[in-house]
């Protein structure tokens, strides 16, 4: 994060902070990790057609919702009110950033790619992450341990959904 996150920002700065940062996370030819994959000290499992279709499946998901996720977070980072949370809320972002280049990454081992639906899932969850900062940094932060909450939920249904060899997937989703 750069110090010019957390200044004051002009309205037209933050306008085109909003549009950069949507268009690196729909329409980057591949996104970038801060961190190493924990799925690249996995040797990749041999799948048949259906497995390798099923699990690219779940990848695609588990891709758009950190699409999602980092859309919810620059939502609620673009109008919090306390510096402080939107440092918080900018690093919850970065760190999305990072499961969002490993599910592409795993996406493109299993020949596969991201929803064409992305932008759209961006559009509405940074509409809705900026609603609920809007109302407030409490609700935004009580927003955020919810929606953490359900993520966690659906990463745990979709370990039980994996293919029990495939732990290249499995790390990336863990």
């Amino acid at each position: 994060m750069i110090k010019s996150e957390l200044r004051k920002l002009s309205g037209l700065d933050r306008l085109l902070t909003e549009a950069d940062r949507a268009l690196r996370t729909v329409l980057a030819p591949a996104a970038q990790a801060a961190r190493e994959n924990p799925g690249a000290v996995h040797v990749a499992a041999d799948l048949d057609g259906d497995q390798r279709r099923h699990v690219a499946g779940l990848m695609r998901i588990n891709h758009t919702g950190e699409v999602c996720a980092q859309a919810l977070y620059f939502g609620q980072a673009a109008v919090a009110r306390d510096t402080s949370l939107r440092a918080h809320l900018l690093a919850a972002a970065s760190e999305e950033g990072d499961h969002l280049a490993w599910c592409e990454q795993r996406l493109s081992e299993l020949d596969s790619r991201p929803s064409v639906f992305n932008p759209l899932f961006y559009g509405g969850a940074f509409s809705i992450g900026a609603t609920a900062g809007l109302i407030g940094d409490r609700l935004s932060l009580g927003f955020v341990v919810e929606t953490e909450r359900q993520v966690e939920s659906h990463l745990g249904e979709h370990l039980t959904r994996l293919p029990d060899d495939d732990q290249r997937s499995r790390a990336v989703i863990a």
